[in-house]
């Protein structure tokens, strides 16, 4: 298997402790897509339909950065960057993806994010890529790996949750997608005890004809207010999945989608 880490749903975990094997898990990732692409989060996620976004070179790209920025959080062996990269895309055999495209910008993408994201405050890494999970009712709970967890600068008492992201071009802010995202990983944190003061997106943007590989941050507090607020969505996201499972004849309602109303309930739901 590849040293660049592959996804891990925690699934095992979760349903050991839940004991139900049909259990729910909502992905950080997917949180905005209940709102913004309702009838596909219920049929992808929910119904366990094959999913229409399979993964980009993009996608690929992101995860050798993500692998990158690990290891140098946590002091580690740079040395087999290269073997590891080659190693992993021998792993990938999709024809869409463009090999070529993503070893020709990983290592200016990587050494951006490194040199100012990561190794201008090796001490104030407390973990890297840990998963976690809460329970958010008896069918359904909400889980996932977050980047970092690194002492909030501006508060040392306090933590703030890290997310790597990379781009094609210059962002200009949180977007609705990646502030759920991260606002879930910091939810659950806090609700583990964790004293969670803010949120940090660190982007880096692929290169250009003109332009070197860039390093963008972007950092949000997370109030008190905004615990209750990412809370809400949660259990608002698990009380309608529930319904969906246990009310077949409201799930074309649920999903915004009439192509449900005649469905039959499956066996089992797969997470998301």
């Amino acid at each position: 298997m590849s040293a660049i880490a592959q996804y891990y749903d925690g699934m095992d975990s979760i349903k050991e402790d839940s004991g139900n094997p049909d259990i729910f898990k909502i992905s950080p990732s997917s949180v905005a897509d209940f709102f913004t692409a309702t009838s596909q989060y219920y049929r992808e996620q929910v119904l366990g339909e094959e999913k229409a976004f399979q993964g980009s070179t993009a996608t690929h790209l992101g995860i050798i950065i993500h692998h990158c920025a690990e290891i140098s959080a946590n002091q580690g062996d740079t040395s087999t960057f290269e073997s590891d990269i080659e190693e992993f895309l021998a792993t990938i055999t999709d024809p869409e993806i463009d090999k070529d495209a993503i070893l020709s910008n990983w290592f200016g993408m990587a050494s951006i994010l490194v040199t100012e994201g990561v190794l201008n405050r090796p001490d104030d890494f407390i973990e890297t890529e840990q998963f976690i999970y809460t329970k958010l009712n008896d069918d359904v709970y909400v889980g996932g790996t977050y980047d970092a967890l690194v002492t909030d600068p501006a508060n040392p008492d306090t933590l703030r949750v890290v997310d790597w992201k990379t781009a094609a071009t210059k962002p200009s802010s949180f977007n609705f997608k990646y502030k759920l995202q991260a606002f879930t990983y910091a939810w659950m944190l806090r609700e583990s005890g964790r004293a969670i003061s803010s949120v940090e997106l660190s982007f880096t943007v692929r290169p250009t004809k003109t332009l070197p590989a860039r390093y963008f941050q972007f950092v949000e507090p997370y109030t008190d207010q905004t615990h209750d607020y990412i809370g809400g969505i949660l259990n608002l996201i698990a009380e309608s999945v529930s319904k969906f499972k246990s009310t077949p004849e409201l799930r074309h309602l649920l999903s915004q989608d009439m192509r449900l109303k005649q469905g039959k309930a499956p066996a089992a739901f797969p997470s998301a």
